[in-house]
């Protein structure tokens, strides 16, 4: 062979040859880095395990499924209510789901409700259903929204059975075994359409003179947001937190419409302080959301799932040293600092979520030092980052934003009470018997009482909202730009009639 031919020959085989040898040498890193070493601030818990990985969705069923029996388990009568078509298609996870209630086999004891027409024109529609929970009404005044109402009274009656209940667990069901448990199954939309419907049952009762139905009713729905805030994920207890709004927004409907004497404002707000705490966020998101995003890691580091949403980093990653630990423990700091958040006083929290939004973002977008943590690991993180961990600080801000308008409720119910002894409303707060508000008056946002006006026909009451700013009582359906403030306007602007 001549000198030039070995030349070339030694040229074409040198890539070839280190290829191998990075990818023998990846291959021996590997060894030790393409794993997950189990302890409390890599893997979080250790077990239960499958398939020789820890099996996060058997993990958190477990943890939230503590105390919890059939007989005081609010989801087991609940369940009942979940439309078979609500279920993903083509899979057992109704049957499983049952079970892990202990609900016995499932049935078709409640039929779906139909859907409202959504034809605008067309009566009852979606929105002319649902106008009826703004403020009392009559049944006889418009029949079919009183039909309609009447096809879902089992419902109701089943919904205000099971919220007599102290305990709430929905468990996390896989629709495949290898499903993450960041996709596994919980429906929370036909709960939420529930309470509307509850809270249309309530406003008619209460157009009706029917206080005893209408009281009833509300502290259903306040019971329904605390059990349903009880849930084992993130969005669970935002459908809580969804749920207690509407609660409060019927206190508030009823203490503005004029109908309650002094009394039974007094009772509603005796029952309103009665209320158990509303469950924060923090359990869902130390279990969770955190094990959500470990589990994805690790599915990560076994290779049995690519990146989704980056298809092009399936491959090309591979064959980069990942040192999964690293992921796993800035996962786990990120979420610490999301709890940390949690305890705060409102003002602190919401100062705290925003800094916290901004550096997550930042970090978010911005991709870490390769030189810190290698190219695999960089690119790695990275997607981990944007894919299964959520920014989760507005979330905190969501859940005081609930209190708040439980609070609000209250001083409105307060202010019913006076003006049915008085027949007008006071020039400040400061008027109200103090023994009353006790403390509701304070705005939770800044350090300082609910914003207060008397007008002509009654009175405007503001919080200044979750970015702490006073938009001169602009809420965030007036159009004003960041605008958030919570406003109750009493009485309410007149509503109309879509089909006029």
């Amino acid at each position: 062979m001549t000198p030039r031919k070995k030349k070339w020959l030694k040229i074409l085989a040198t890539p070839p040859l280190l290829a191998c040898l990075w990818l023998a040498g990846v291959y021996v890193v590997q060894l030790f880095w393409n794993h997950i070493t189990v302890g409390h601030d890599t893997t979080f818990v250790d077990g239960p395990t499958r398939d020789g990985m820890i099996d996060y969705i058997a993990a958190v069923n477990d943890h939230f499924h503590q105390g919890v029996t059939p007989a005081n388990n609010a989801m087991t009568l609940l369940i009942k209510l979940r439309p078979a078509s609500a279920f993903p298609p083509g899979t057992d996870v109704r049957e499983r789901t049952w079970a892990m209630l202990d609900a016995g086999a499932p049935t078709d004891a409640y039929p779906e409700i139909p859907k409202l027409d959504e034809n605008p024109f067309s009566t009852p529609n979606e929105d002319h259903f649902y106008e009826h929970a703004k403020s009392p009404w009559v049944g006889k005044d418009d029949p079919k929204a009183t039909e309609y109402l009447e096809l879902q009274e089992r419902h109701l009656a089943l919904l205000t059975e099971a919220c007599k209940r102290d305990k709430f667990w929905c468990p996390l069901v896989q629709k495949d075994p290898d499903d993450m448990l960041i996709v596994a199954d919980q429906s929370w939309g036909y709960l939420r359409g529930l309470a509307r419907a509850l809270a249309v049952r309530a406003m008619k009762r209460l157009g009706e003179h029917d206080f005893a139905g209408f009281r009833e009713d509300v502290r259903t729905l306040h019971r329904f947001g605390r059990l349903v805030g009880q849930s084992s994920s993130m969005i669970g207890r935002l459908v809580g937190v969804a749920i207690d709004a509407v609660a409060s927004q019927a206190e508030t409907n009823a203490a503005i419409s004029g109908i309650l004497t002094n009394e039974q404002s007094l009772a509603l707000l005796e029952d309103s302080r009665s209320l158990p705490a509303m469950p924060k966020m923090g359990d869902a998101i130390d279990w969770t959301e955190r094990c959500s995003a470990l589990d994805g890691v690790a599915r990560l580091a076994a290779h049995r799932i690519a990146p989704t949403g980056l298809p092009y980093l399936a491959w090309p990653v591979r064959p980069l040293p990942i040192h999964y630990d690293t992921i796993a423990r800035d996962m786990n700091r990120w979420i610490d600092r999301m709890l940390a958040i949690d305890g705060s006083p409102a003002p602190e929290k919401n100062a705290a979520s925003k800094k916290f939004t901004a550096e997550f973002e930042a970090e978010c977008v911005g991709s870490p030092s390769v030189a810190v943590y290698g190219m695999g690991t960089a690119a790695a993180r990275w997607w981990a980052m944007n894919v299964l961990l959520p920014n989760m600080g507005r979330v905190f801000q969501l859940h005081d934003l609930c209190i708040e308008q439980e609070n609000m409720a209250r001083v409105a119910l307060v202010l019913a009470a006076w003006h049915a002894e008085h027949h007008d409303y006071p020039e400040s707060l400061s008027a109200l018997p103090a023994d009353q508000l006790n403390g509701c008056q304070r705005d939770m946002f800044r350090d300082a009482d609910l914003v207060y006006r008397r007008t002509v026909e009654g009175y405007v009451l503001y919080s200044v909202g979750t970015n702490a700013r006073d938009d001169g009582g602009k809420g965030r359906k007036s159009g004003a730009k960041d605008a958030d403030d919570e406003v109750i306007t009493c009485p309410l602007p007149q509503v109309v009639d879509k089909k006029e």
